[in-house]
């Protein structure tokens, strides 16, 4: 079976992830918000993009350098990293999709408020007693719905599957 493809102008920027989206900390195992409200930046924000690029870039240098040490008969041994070092690595991915929080404070961390910036969200969710908040930030980051527009209703031109 072959389908025309419609003569029809479809505007996909409703589906485009763009918009900051608040999320609300809830007290571990419930609903109930604890105050704590972050503001999440979408994947094209440009805070993220300068993070994926500067990552592509590292990954692409280290992988071109590999390869050369295998074009002239090296052995190219893998790189041991640590646990610590690979959750640093996740921390400041989220790091690049905060834009700020609702200051905080904890004991954790000393007397003072927590005021938002990327050292503080490295020193907050590195920290082994912070994974109850740390993901709920990742399972926001990664649905990335959450970054798109609400429609008030599915329009009606929707094509439809076809039918056996």
């Amino acid at each position: 079976m072959t389908t025309k493809p419609s003569t029809d102008v479809v505007d996909i920027d409703a589906f485009l992830p763009d918009e900051l989206f608040e999320l609300a900390i809830l007290k571990p195992g419930t609903t109930e918000p604890t105050g704590w409200v972050l503001q999440l930046a979408p994947p094209g924000h440009d805070k993220a993009v300068a993070y994926s690029t500067s990552s592509s870039k590292a990954r692409l240098k280290k992988e071109a350098l590999e390869h050369a040490q295998q074009v002239n008969g090296r052995k190219v041994k893998p790189d041991e990293r640590s646990v610590d070092e690979q959750k640093l690595d996740n921390v400041n991915w989220v790091a690049s999709r905060l834009l700020g929080w609702s200051t905080v404070k904890s004991a954790l961390f000393g007397p003072d408020p927590i005021p938002f910036s990327d050292d503080n969200v490295r020193m907050v969710f590195m920290h082994p007693k912070m994974g109850w908040a740390y993901a709920q930030v990742v399972d926001h980051l990664t649905e990335e719905g959450n970054f798109t527009k609400r429609s008030a209703s599915i329009s009606s031109t929707t094509p439809s599957a076809p039918s056996s």
